[in-house]
């Protein structure tokens, strides 16, 4: 009777490591994903109050010295001149953060509720939504339910009473919950603060990371 062949070492024995490899991959990758969302929602937030802080400067010099709306033509054609590789500092978006600053006077409210979503979410309330009450209820519906700028805009567009009826806790989900967080966007606000490009954010990661620009 011939001698059986040596059959190869079998594979099962190798499965518990790759499991035990396959956990601690599956940790780590967690960790990075948890940074990476804390990393975005605190630039974002450092960038709107950043923002904010503009238009306030802007409101105050415009009262102090009497120097009418040429003023952000100027400041806009020197800060490209001296950042020009810098975006968020065009005509249009300087005219933002002077509205945005005199919409919400209070810093506190602006950390608490419009630092919390994209800055382009916010353009689009200053566009459309005067009453101040009606913007924190629509903030308070994004940071919920991860309303792209489309959507808001759409929302924006009801009347508040009918928009508030239609939104109530009852209700069918309403909204729908993609992303609007494009990953180019993130790495724009995470690049405007140095922020290390490891951060940027995939299409899929947490809508309650806002890091959009105007």
């Amino acid at each position: 009777m011939s001698a059986r062949r040596k059959s190869a070492p079998s594979p099962i024995v190798q499965q518990p490591v790759a499991q035990s490899y396959a956990r601690f991959l599956a940790g780590i990758k967690e960790r990075i994903r948890t940074a990476q969302v804390k990393a975005a929602l605190a630039a974002n937030a450092e960038l709107v109050l950043h923002y904010w802080e503009i238009g306030g400067d802007i409101l105050a010099n415009q009262a102090r010295q009497g120097l009418g709306a040429k003023v952000i033509d100027r400041l806009a054609a020197d800060l490209q001149r001296d950042f020009p590789k810098l975006s968020g500092y065009s005509v249009r978006n300087l005219k933002y953060m002077r509205a945005f600053a005199e919409s919400w006077p209070d810093r506190p409210i602006v950390h608490q509720l419009a630092a919390q979503i994209p800055w382009g979410h916010n353009c689009v309330l200053l566009d459309r939504v005067r009453n101040a009450d009606a913007r924190a209820f629509y903030i308070r519906h994004t940071i919920q339910h991860g309303w792209p700028e489309a959507f808001l805009f759409i929302r924006s567009t009801l009347n508040f009473t009918n928009a508030r009826a239609s939104l109530r806790p009852t209700s069918p989900a309403l909204s729908p919950r993609p992303n609007p967080i494009s990953p180019g966007r993130c790495s724009k606000i995470l690049t405007f603060f140095n922020r290390p490009r490891w951060m940027n954010l995939p299409t899929n990661a947490l809508w309650k990371t806002p890091c959009s620009l105007a």
